[in-house]
């Protein structure tokens, strides 16, 4: 069943992207205290809340790769413990905790990269993942917070690798070799 909170949020980026018998034109200035701002890079049109679906999705993908790759700096500068990497940690499993919201409904890639559709039809190994992600930001938060600065970089990576298995089963990118060839890998 799909969740009352994506199918209100959807329909009121579609409702706010495509107003009911006019055609898609957002402004391309803003108003505000230091003047006029012109908005360079307009939303496109949203088609339908498939399209909706799927673009909330990429954004949802977005944010979730710039907190990792927050705190892998933060890492790297030898300050996983800092109070942003704390706050970056935080923010990233709660991303983590709501990949399952986003593809609630189906609505699989329209371009040459994307969700497949595989995620739909094999439901049971998509949550597998999905839960095996929430579980890795969660040991990686924990670490962050518990002022274990040892065992951060094993947490990223079991993160990463995490990102990277659901990606090579259910993340679509044209002319990508060797990608089906990975599905075939026994797990442990």
């Amino acid at each position: 069943m799909i969740a009352p909170r994506l199918i209100f949020l959807v329909g009121a980026i579609s409702a706010a992207a495509l107003p009911a018998g006019s055609a898609h034109t957002p402004s391309a200035v803003l108003a505000g205290p230091w003047g006029e701002m012109r908005e360079e890079s307009l939303a496109r049109p949203l088609a339908d809340a498939g399209d909706a679906a799927i673009r909330l999705r990429q954004q949802h993908m977005r944010a979730t790769s710039s907190q990792f790759r927050s705190i892998e700096v933060l890492t790297m500068a030898e300050t996983p413990l800092a109070p942003l990497s704390l706050a970056a940690a935080r923010t990233f499993h709660d991303l983590a905790e709501r990949n399952t919201l986003m593809f609630e409904l189906e609505a699989p890639r329209r371009t040459r990269f994307g969700a497949k559709a595989a995620i739909w039809q094999e439901p049971a190994e998509f949550a597998e993942h999905v839960a095996g992600f929430s579980q890795v930001t969660g040991h990686l938060l924990r670490a962050i917070e518990g002022g274990s600065a040892d065992s951060v970089p094993a947490a990223l990576a079991a993160v990463r690798y995490q990102c990277l298995a659901c990606h090579y089963h259910y993340a679509y990118w044209e002319n990508r070799p060797g990608v089906e060839g990975r599905r075939n890998v026994p797990r442990p």
